[in-house]
């Protein structure tokens, strides 16, 4: 991940501009519907079963689009 202009603001946060190669955006994309299954933003009806098919699915050479 590569991070440019980043700049601190007067309220204490941050902007600044990144870019992600494939593999990095299939990472960031993946965890982030993990971390979205797993505090309860996104409901599964079978939790298990999504999981083993997006795991299959990143495992097996597939490309987040």
């Amino acid at each position: 991940m590569l991070i440019k202009n980043c700049v601190k603001n007067d309220d204490g946060g941050y902007d600044f501009q990144f870019s992600v190669n494939d593999e990095e955006a299939e990472y960031l994309i993946h965890l982030a519907i993990e971390t979205l299954i797993r505090t309860g933003v996104i409901q599964l009806e079978d939790q298990d079963a999504v999981q083993d098919e997006l795991d299959y699915y990143i495992n097996n050479g597939g490309k987040v689009s």
